[in-house]
């Protein structure tokens, strides 16, 4: 019996010595899971996948027929990461894009860019038009201490700016709104076509249901060519509105002059302030000259600007042309700043130098912004790319000029060749051949293209007789090459001359060198004859 108790006791110590164990072996697997995926609790927020509208561009002001390049920038926000995600962004009216991209996995706080082509039709309106894009991902959250996980579906909306003659743009110029606030809030309402128009109106509509617009219209009476108004609205932002920048519309409605009115609709922006942190962002961006041949000079002029609400330190500005066909011209790629005090902003111009055999095309340069906040910690680099175009420019030469005898039943009538060629870095489109003299008037040809290194000759059937009445004589005239590049319209000239014979240009190479044989014949013979 006491065996027996003494059995009992110690398996019961076993016993508690297991359940310890596999508790502690629990503990770590909690742990192990926390450490990978975060806290479990309520702080932990939820896979939150957003577009980056203040990082969001095109890289030029597209007009209609034109092609350019938009860059999406997709920021995921949560604390847990989002996988598997799947971005498209389908053709919609007049605007074409169609583009699809499997990006994996996005990280918290980590920043992604989409770049694609996009074509604006002939026909597409003057104003705002809207792309959807397409997010799919799968998400992640918490629920009762659980990691779960759910597909999720969004469409963003990327508005897409057509220019015209009249062209409006609007721009925000308020400082950052503040949640729980009631504000004013400007815009900058700027014409940069080429006509002028009256009685405009503008009407600001919220795309948030957190920012509610409680004075939304505005009189701006006229506005010349080129000239900028600002308007000035009145809006509430709720205080539960998180920090960023939200689209807003503003409807435009103007007479052209003539009585007729048009609507267009232009995309603004709002940007709320939250949690107190630096955030940099590209303000302003452009690129000099406006056309740009290999071998020349890039003037980059990048604007950055604070957008957060307490001060960026240890800021540095860098371009990146390493894998592309540009170097520094000695001025350095990058660029540092101590301190940016938020709402302020910071300029800077680069310059590249293209390589002279670079290939005729539109690059994207890499673009780094690091910083950090106010207490030294480092923040989340800004990524962008800067979109450099190079055109070709086409050079034409007349590298040959020669007449040639058309028939032997018309002595006068010849041929006059002009063999044209390209030098250049572009092609030369539409090439037209004009030729003018009193020997024979004005004749033209057409070309079409001529590629680079490439070359054509224009035949032109001419009649000499005019020269005196008999087709002999000096021939004169003028040529003028006319055609057009990535540059616009260009044209050459030149001057030709030369003699004319009705038989033929100086007479046949055959018949002379045959003349040439026969008395060399005839004064061999003459010299065995004298010998003999």
């Amino acid at each position: 019996m006491k065996n027996t108790n003494k059995i009992l006791n110690e398996f019961a110590v076993m016993a508690c010595i297991m359940l310890l164990l596999s508790g502690a072996v629990a503990a770590a697997g909690q742990q192990q899971q926390t450490a990978t995926t975060g806290t479990n609790d309520e702080t932990t927020s939820p896979t939150s996948l957003i577009v980056d509208y203040n990082m969001t561009h095109v890289d030029k002001k597209l007009k209609p027929g034109d092609l350019g390049t938009i860059t999406i920038v997709l920021k995921n926000t949560g604390d847990l990461y989002a996988k598997e995600v799947e971005a498209s962004l389908p053709s919609t009216g007049n605007i074409h894009a169609g583009s699809y991209q499997e990006l994996g996995t996005i990280n918290h706080d980590q920043t992604t860019i989409i770049t694609t082509t996009i074509r604006i039709e002939k026909n597409a309106y003057i104003g705002t038009h809207i792309l959807s894009l397409r997010l799919k991902y799968k998400m992640y959250y918490y629920a009762n201490n659980d990691l779960e996980s759910r597909t999720e579906e969004t469409n963003w909306e990327i508005p897409i700016q057509v220019y015209g003659d009249v062209n409006f743009a609007v721009q925000n110029i308020s400082d950052d709104i503040v949640a729980g606030r009631t504000q004013e809030y400007a815009m900058t309402l700027k014409n940069s076509g080429e006509s002028s128009v009256n009685d405009v109106s503008a009407t600001l509509i919220s795309r948030n249901e957190d920012i509610i617009v409680i004075e939304n219209n505005f009189d701006a009476g006229s506005v010349k060519a080129d000239e900028a108004k600002t308007l000035e609205f009145k809006i509430y932002v709720g205080d539960k509105l998180p920090g960023g920048t939200y689209p807003a519309v503003v409807k435009l409605s103007f007479d052209d002059g003539t009585g007729t009115r048009y609507e267009e609709i232009d995309t603004g922006i709002v940007v709320a302030s939250g949690s107190r942190k630096p955030q940099i962002a590209i303000s302003d961006m452009s690129i000099t000259p406006e056309k740009i041949e290999p071998g020349n000079e890039v003037n980059i002029k990048i604007t950055i600007k604070n957008v957060g609400d307490s001060n960026a330190q240890r800021i540095d500005l860098k371009l990146d042309p390493s894998q592309l066909p540009f170097t520094s011209s000695g001025s350095g790629t990058s660029t540092y700043v101590d301190e940016l005090n938020n709402s302020k902003v910071y300029a800077h111009e680069f310059t590249l130098i293209s390589d002279k055999t670079a290939e005729v095309k539109s690059y994207s340069v890499p673009l780094t912004v690091t910083y950090s906040n106010d207490k030294g910690i480092e923040q989340t680099p800004f990524k962008d790319v800067v979109g450099v175009t190079l055109k070709g420019k086409a050079q034409l030469n007349i590298a040959n000029i020669k007449v040639e005898q058309l028939s032997s039943n018309s002595k006068n009538s010849k041929t006059l060749q002009i063999r044209v060629e390209n030098t250049g870095t572009g092609d030369a489109e539409a090439v037209r051949v004009l030729v003018e003299s009193p020997a024979f008037g004005k004749k033209e040809a057409p070309l079409g293209k001529i590629g680079v290194d490439e070359d054509t000759t224009a035949i032109f059937d001419v009649n000499f007789k005019e020269v005196n009445g008999s087709g002999d004589g000096k021939a004169s005239g003028f040529i003028t090459v006319k055609y057009e590049d990535d540059f616009g319209k260009s044209n050459i000239t030149d001057n030709f001359e030369f003699m004319v014979s009705s038989s033929g240009d100086g007479g046949s190479p055959v018949l002379i060198i045959l003349a040439i044989i026969i008395i060399a014949a005839a004064v061999a013979v003459y010299r065995k004859y004298l010998k003999n």
